[in-house]
């Protein structure tokens, strides 16, 4: 009874600590953080444009963004996707100071959101809401290496994070409403969401959210298509994109996942596209080798757990990346704490080395001098690849003492 009540007590003062400490950490890089941003710059200057009816697609962009900032700020041409431009115009319809000052407090709410929403879907009801893996999330996202550069950049990958926890989810709760939202969000990030969409297109269950979000992200598009053209949106937007997949800050070394290895070291020059196409071409095998593409019963938890893990795990190395953009690995947590002990240690001892991955390669020198701003980009990836061999061992072994005896 005592012994009982002491390991309550326990608990409650470790909840206590982590979500404080969490708090207190993510509110001082956001709401209290003073510098300036960085990439939240493209997103109002964008607006800007598309509330003028010009297009950011063009060198208009870069005149427009000197003429506020001044040639010593570094500006690179506008890359997003065009259905950015609901958020970007009502950023935009603030001043600069308080734009910044709201997407930081924006992204803070996804962060946090995104672990409500992960939380519920590893207690699987509101109910059975489980505060201990919540604490532990929130901590672990609050404070891991992707988190305050993310936050005080004025990086989108909060977005991803939220996008992606709903896209878990509604996948163990086998809701489509929530699915339709998770999509919307994660083609904010098209190459990732490709991905995650491309492992529901052969699942026939979800295609009523795909055809849903896919309306909704066509007429997000729409207005930019309007200013500018259907052709001019299309052609500019790709020429972009591959000038910045050019650039040395876009190189193998300073990008994670296989491309960094197999154009790093192995010197091949392969776009990112065909990394993103094989990573659809991975999601789509994922669902089908895992049996969720005819799937009609109750899903399996533990089993649909694993399987979302991986389906995270193929995200992260086939879609070239940049350090801050694995906030979303946080969402790994949860989805490893019913494996089988091995591959549960295995993933701890992954994620452990992922929490500070650039404090951790500049204190031990394991990266490439080629790395000249992202140095965890090597540790992070070989991390990653530790994560699939865990979920894949555990994957292996849920579902071969599943299976009735007398079975092969």
């Amino acid at each position: 009874m005592a012994e009982g009540r002491t390991l309550q007590i326990v608990k409650a003062v470790t909840i206590i600590f982590l979500l404080s400490s969490a708090s207190y950490y993510l509110a001082i890089k956001s709401i209290f953080y003073t510098q300036d941003t960085v990439d939240f710059k493209y997103i109002w200057i964008a607006g800007q444009l598309w509330n003028e009816g010009l297009n950011p697609y063009s060198e208009v962009f870069l005149q427009r963004g000197r003429s506020i900032f001044g040639d010593d700020v570094a500006l690179f041409q506008w890359v997003y996707s065009p259905n950015w431009a609901p958020i970007a115009v009502a950023m935009a319809s603030l001043d600069y100071v308080n734009g910044v000052y709201v997407w930081r407090l924006i992204s803070a709410i996804c962060i946090l959101s995104g672990c409500i929403v992960a939380a519920l879907g590893y207690s699987r009801s509101l109910d059975r809401f489980d505060i201990f893996v919540f604490s532990m999330l929130v901590f672990y996202t609050s404070l891991m290496f992707a988190t305050p550069v993310s936050l005080s950049a004025g990086q989108t990958s909060p977005l991803l994070f939220l996008g992606a926890a709903c896209f878990v989810t509604a996948l163990l709760w086998r809701n489509r409403i929530l699915m339709t939202f998770a999509i919307i969000v994660v083609m904010l990030k098209p190459t990732a969401g490709l991905v995650f969409c491309a492992f529901l297109l052969v699942w026939p269950f979800w295609w009523p959210s795909l055809i849903a979000a896919a309306m909704i992200v066509l007429s997000s598009s729409i207005p930019p298509v309007a200013v500018s053209g259907l052709d001019s949106i299309v052609s500019e937007y790709v020429a972009r994109a591959r000038e910045y997949e050019a650039m040395k800050l876009n190189g193998p070394f300073s990008m994670t996942g296989i491309r960094s290895f197999v154009n790093g070291f192995m010197g091949f020059r392969f776009p990112a596209l065909v990394y993103v196409l094989s990573g659809c071409f991975a999601a789509s095998l994922l669902c089908v080798v895992q049996g969720f593409n005819h799937w009609k019963q109750d899903l399996d938890q533990e089993h649909a757990q694993l399987t979302a893990g991986l389906l995270i795990v193929v995200v992260l190395l086939f879609v070239p990346m940049h350090t801050y953009d694995f906030i979303f690995m946080a969402l790994l947590l949860p989805l490893t704490l019913n494996m089988p002990w091995a591959p549960r240690l295995a993933a701890f001892l992954a994620l452990a080395v992922a929490f500070r991955v650039n404090n951790l390669a500049e204190f031990t020198g394991l990266t490439s001098p080629a790395e000249t701003i992202f140095p965890g980009s090597i540790i992070i990836t070989l991390s990653t690849m530790c994560l699939l061999v865990s979920f894949l061992v555990a994957s292996h072994e849920t579902r071969t003492q599943q299976r009735p005896q007398g079975t092969t």
